[in-house]
């Protein structure tokens, strides 16, 4: 099972209310989803208050999935190291694969070592980020978010 990583907002009503201001008191949850981009299958599902930030609930849905995991695809929000971390724990031989910001740097051990964002950084740098999507497997998350949109 691949997973894929999306957080948004409950109701299209609920997002124009946070952007725009409104004098009632509202208040509404950001949802994290984990879905199997093969099957479209929802796998896990956390709910949190809309302060929470999409990366630091990889923990929690990795948690719920039962099923093994092959790799974790998500956007440039999931390039943290908190992510690498938790998915190495859970499942050491999972790849996550996700757009290095446009600010990510290679580490001190790249030359020698390199860590799965450096490999991706060098990757784009020699053949350029659309061939990184396609060879990485990135664009695998467009199905997954067609399950999502369905």
């Amino acid at each position: 099972m691949s997973a894929f990583l999306h957080g948004g907002i409950s109701g299209p009503g609920e997002w124009l209310v946070e952007k725009h201001g409104f004098k009632k008191r509202r208040s509404w949850r950001k949802f994290h989803i984990g879905v199997d981009a093969r099957t479209g299958q929802i796998a896990a599902v956390e709910v949190t208050a809309p302060d929470s930030d999409d990366a630091s609930q990889v923990g929690p849905l990795l948690d719920q999935v039962t099923a093994s995991v092959e790799g974790l695809i998500g956007d440039g929000a999931y390039d943290r190291t908190e992510v690498y971390a938790a998915v190495a724990a859970r499942y050491p031989e999972a790849a996550v694969i996700a757009p290095p910001r446009a600010d990510a740097v290679l580490s001190a051990t790249a030359a020698t070592v390199p860590t799965p964002p450096d490999r991706h950084i060098q990757t784009i740098a020699e053949t350029g980020r659309m061939s990184w999507q396609r060879t990485s497997g990135y664009n695998e998350r467009a199905k997954a978010e067609a399950a999502i949109a369905r």
